[in-house]
């Protein structure tokens, strides 16, 4: 019999085990930032987006706080190298107000991205989309990006401040304080049934030193297993994850996670700037695929 505060702790398991998870797997390894969020407030009763009908299916609600644990500012991935053929065009610096957040450079040039602010509104861009000032992307590179007005072309860059918090963000991670004993000999599941981890600071003191190591663990330890069932990448719920905190998220042994926000598991791979854009967002919305049903919770993401 689960005890009621253990119940009370659960209730952060399912962002932690889901959205982190899903996205912390889905993110390269070696420029992987702690992704770890609370939710608040109801989960939306899930939804059928399968071709054939489906039952309605809900999970319980849980609450929390808030987001915590990325950096936001720079260039994401390395650019790929172009061909010297491409054609540079002449772009000086724009007038329009606005804030380049975020870059992936896709090694298809086509599939490139980028978050651009308007004001306080950030979205993420695709090559060819309107951008606010009349203004479409036209391409995208590690630390710029080019837009297009008519025939004419503008560039909008990263802000120095920007740059400057990027340089200092690899050691504040590596120097992250540890108020505990090494979570070498713990876990994190069982922190949070313990009560040992109530915040998302408590998790970032004690795992966030080692992210990549530290989320291969914690992906092994809540029994999450990537999976190519019927040729589609996903994370397929094993026999090992912890009875107790899949029922509080309403998750089954051989439940597959396919996508989120609409993007399947393996597009995400990489793509700081996707992974950014979901987490700014105010909802991740998990497909989830049981059998042959597939239906989709909708898990809050508050902003502050």
């Amino acid at each position: 019999m689960v005890s009621e505060q253990v119940k009370s702790i659960l209730k952060y398991a399912p962002t932690i085990l889901i959205v982190g998870f899903v996205l912390a797997t889905s993110y390269s390894l070696s420029r992987m930032t702690w992704l770890l969020v609370e939710g608040d407030g109801a989960v939306a009763q899930a939804i059928s987006t399968s071709r054939a009908p489906l039952k309605p299916a809900t999970v319980e609600s849980f609450y929390g706080r808030e987001l915590a644990g990325w950096g936001l500012f720079g260039a994401l991935k390395a650019e790929k190298k172009t061909s010297s053929s491409k054609v540079q065009v002449k772009a000086p610096d724009t007038r329009l107000q606005l804030t380049l957040k975020g870059v992936y450079v896709a090694p298809i040039e086509a599939q490139s991205s980028a978050i651009i602010a308007d004001k306080r509104n950030a979205k993420r861009y695709l090559l060819g989309e309107k951008i606010p000032g009349g203004v479409t992307l036209h391409e995208v590179q590690s630390q710029l990006v080019i837009l297009k007005r008519g025939m004419k072309y503008e560039t909008l860059r990263f802000s120095e401040p920007n740059l400057k918090a990027i340089k200092k963000s690899k050691p504040r991670v590596s120097s992250m304080p540890r108020r505990r004993p090494s979570s070498a000999n713990r876990g994190i599941v069982k922190d949070i049934r313990s009560g040992k981890i109530n915040s998302v600071q408590d998790v970032l003191n004690d795992y966030g030193a080692n992210p990549a190591e530290q989320f291969a663990a914690v992906l092994l330890e809540a029994g999450m297993e990537p999976t190519q069932d019927g040729g589609e990448a996903g994370l397929k719920v094993g026999a090992s994850a912890p009875k107790d905190i899949l029922k509080t998220v309403g998750l089954r042994p051989g439940d597959i996670v396919r996508s989120v926000n609409g993007f399947p598991v393996n597009e995400l791979e990489g793509d700081d700037a996707l992974l950014r854009e979901i987490l700014t967002s105010a909802h991740a919305k998990i497909v989830i695929q049981r059998g042959s049903r597939r239906f989709t919770v909708n898990y809050p993401l508050p902003q502050g």
